[in-house]
This record gives structure tokens, sequence and C-alpha cells, in this order.
């Protein structure tokens, strides 16, 4: 009998001892995954973290800087109005140089494109001149002053024809535009069609009665006409 006790003490203690060991085994595992929760959370948060700042800074680099656009368009401005200065004082060659500095900073800015091509004009690189032109129209077709400097530099290249067809694209936009009629007229008069000559230049008078270029260029044909009769 004493030893049927000292058998189930010995089975009770060994049982114990069991039981103490498996929840310390427990235990230990809790912490580890503990342990791996709270580092797999912080690597998680800081893969967020990170995924974030990258969306920010794509979304900014996607997005224009509207400061320095405003600051380039400024300048571009500026060195146009410098070359419409020396423009209008016939220094073409330096007026083209700025032009040029204003294109590279804008090269779809069409009041220089066609200030450009007037410039090359004067200076009688008319082919030149009709390739800015058409970078003009190419960026807007309606542009009524693109469209009258390239049948002027047409009419230069004594393609009259071609001159008139885009006089008349002009006035058909702006049937109000003193260079396009007087231009016209000019051109008209080098096909030696008079009478059209002289109701384009009435024209040009009706809206501008003290046009000089109207007004010489309709008495040198009335002129020619005195002479022929």
């Amino acid at each position: 009998m004493l030893n049927q006790k000292n058998e189930v003490k010995l089975c009770e203690k060994f049982f114990s001892v069991k039981k103490n060991s498996l929840f310390k085994k427990n235990d230990q595992f809790n912490l580890q995954l503990n342990f791996y929760k709270y580092h797999i959370i912080i690597a998680f948060t800081i893969l967020l973290s990170s995924s974030f700042f990258i969306f920010d800074f794509i979304v900014a680099e996607a997005q224009p800087n509207s400061s320095s656009s405003t600051i380039n368009s400024t300048q571009a401005e500026t060195l146009y109005k410098t070359g419409s200065d020396l423009y209008d004082q016939q220094k073409y060659e330096e007026a083209l140089q700025f032009f040029d500095k204003a294109l590279a900073i804008n090269p779809s800015y069409v009041s220089a494109l066609n200030s450009k091509g007037l410039a090359l004009d004067h200076l009688k690189r008319y082919e030149e001149a009709l390739q800015f032109f058409d970078k003009a129209l190419a960026i807007n077709p309606s542009y009524v002053s693109a469209l009258n400097n390239k049948g002027l530099a047409l009419d230069h290249l004594q393609k009259y024809e071609e001159a008139l067809q885009f006089f008349d694209k002009a006035l058909a936009i702006n049937p109000s535009s003193v260079n396009a009629l007087n231009n016209k007229a000019f051109t008209l008069d080098h096909l030696q069609r008079y009478d059209e000559a002289i109701q384009s230049f009435d024209k040009a008078l009706a809206v501008d009665p003290s046009n000089t270029k109207a007004l010489e260029g309709k008495d040198s044909i009335l002129s020619k006409l005195k002479q022929e009769g």
C-alpha cells in the first residue's frame, strides 16, 4: 500500500513537472510570436511609409512646376519684346538673336515664330521665313498675321497665285485686316489685275482712310492705267 502511494505521488510529481514545462514552452512560444509580430508590424509600417513617400514624390515630379513655368514665360516675353524693339529699329539680325532665345525657352511661342519669319523676310531669306510662318500656323492655323506674312513671303518669291490664297485665308478670318488687303492688292498689281487691286486698296481705305500704303498703291495703279490709256 505504501508503495502504491509513493507511485501515485511520483506520477503526480512527474505530470506536474511536465505541465509546468509545457506552460513554460507555451510562454516562450507566445513571447517569440509576439516578438515576430512586433517586428512584422514595424517592417510593414516602414514599408507603407516609404510607399507613400515614393508616391508623393512621383506625383510631385509629374506635376508641372507652375513657379518655374511662370518665370520661363516671363523670360521668353522679355526676350521677345527686346527682339520686337530691334525689329522696329530695322536691326533684323540682332532681332533674330532675341527671337531665337525666346524660342529656346518656348518653342511654341507663336508670336516669336511669326516675328522671326518677318525678320527673315526682311533679310530676303524668304524660304527660311516660310518655314517659321508654317511653324506658327501649325500651332494656330487661324493666326491672321502668319497667314498674311506667308502670303507676303510667297509674293517675294513671285509665287503670286499661292500668295493670293493666303491673303484670302487671312481675310476670311478678318475681313478688316488692312495689311492683308494691301498685300493682296500689291500681288494683284503684280499679276496686272488692276481693277481687282484697286478694289482691295479701296477696302483697306474704307477701314483706314489715311493708310499711306493703300493711298500710294492705288495712285500708282491709276497712274499706270492713265499711261497705258
